[in-house]
């Protein structure tokens, strides 16, 4: 079992603190600022969430962003690399596998307070049990299918699960932006809040939480979650195999 001592300084792009009641925050940043999704960054997320995991003394976990965009920034240079062989698409697999996985791993209630756009790898913070957003949030995949890519890194599995068949193919195939507005009325956030309101709210949440048993919290999250966690350990290896695949006989432009 991990301590918060053992992890708290690792991450350059993740942000971790905890309040004595064992509310973890976990922040997203790069430098201080809006995170940007780089390489390093990307490994670190598909690290953080076991690290987090596995420290038992994290009774909830509240994850935001910084300033007004969530992960709306990509640093197209920085993600780029060997994905045209097998053993470089293989890196690919394995880190984008863990993102997903990794987050469902944890067996506490998990908040997202989307501060801004998503457009980029939207599905991992959808995993969470209480959605909040800003009123400025916009959620996009817009770094696969519309720029050449197969949606097969969870994308696939988690908007068919939250907005069904239909709509999730509209989504991922024509690289629709929804508003924050249209995210409540499809049920795909909770509550819709001015950007100063998100994270007080999102914490009101956590606090409360917390007041529950351990055992509670962790069999709740469990109970909830189980049908999602076995679409995705079932599912989410195919998706990536034949995103793999496509991309190694016609790379995109963009990574």
């Amino acid at each position: 079992m991990l301590t918060l001592d053992d992890y708290q300084s690792r991450y350059k792009s993740i942000h971790l603190e905890r309040s004595s009641n064992g509310v973890l925050l976990v922040r997203l940043h790069s430098d201080g600022g809006p995170f940007v999704m780089t390489r390093p960054a990307h490994n670190e997320l598909s690290q953080v969430f076991y690290d987090i995991a596995a420290d038992r003394d994290n009774r909830v976990v509240v994850l935001t962003g910084t300033g007004d965009s969530f992960s709306d920034i990509l640093d197209a240079e920085g993600l780029s690399g060997d994905k045209t062989t097998p053993r470089g698409w293989d890196h690919v697999q394995w880190s984008a596998e863990r993102i997903l996985t990794g987050i469902m791993d944890i067996d506490v209630p998990v908040i997202t307070a989307l501060n801004g756009p998503l457009t980029i790898h939207p599905c991992w913070p959808f995993v969470a049990d209480v959605m909040l957003c800003s009123e400025d949030t916009i959620i996009q995949d817009s770094t696969h299918f519309a720029a050449g890519r197969v949606p097969g890194d969870g994308n696939n599995i988690v908007w068919e699960m939250l907005m069904g068949l239909n709509r999730s193919r509209y989504f991922l195939l024509t690289g629709q932006r929804i508003s924050a507005p249209e995210a409540l009325s499809l049920g795909l956030v909770n509550e819709v809040l001015p950007l100063d309101d998100l994270l007080p709210r999102a914490l009101e949440f956590a606090n409360k939480f917390a007041e529950i048993g351990d055992v509670t919290l962790r069999a709740t999250r469990r109970a909830l979650t189980f049908e999602l966690r076995r679409r995705v350990r079932a599912d989410i290896g195919h998706g990536l195999a034949i995103e793999g695949l496509a991309y190694i006989d016609n790379p995109p432009v963009t990574p």
